[in-house]
């Protein structure tokens, strides 16, 4: 099985397989940055689908790489991946939070 891809507040985790009734979408954005507007986008043969507010990626045979503009590029292996947001915790305000770009 593929490991887990970081690239800034993007997680990319393998699964074993895209949910039943998720919804093939027509677009390659991971996520969009909130403070920046710039955004992690695939580049290369892949379907985005999205289920229940999370995303999954489908990636051929030929893979695919996330680019970025404040990040290295990733190169990103065949295979089907959930689309995760890194999360910061405060323990003194006893809040967990998405880390944005």
């Amino acid at each position: 099985m593929n490991k887990l891809i970081q690239q800034g507040d993007v997680l990319i985790f393998p699964e074993l397989e895209i949910p039943e009734g998720a919804k093939k979408q027509n677009h390659k954005i991971i996520r969009e940055g909130e403070t920046t507007g710039h955004a992690h986008r695939v580049i290369g043969e892949c379907d985005i689908y999205e289920k229940d507010g999370t995303l999954y990626m489908r990636v051929g045979k030929d893979g695919a790489t996330i680019k970025h503009e404040e990040h290295k590029e990733q190169v990103v292996k065949e295979g089907k991946y959930r689309i995760g947001v890194v999360k910061e915790v405060d323990p003194f305000e006893k809040i967990i939070r998405q880390v944005g770009d």
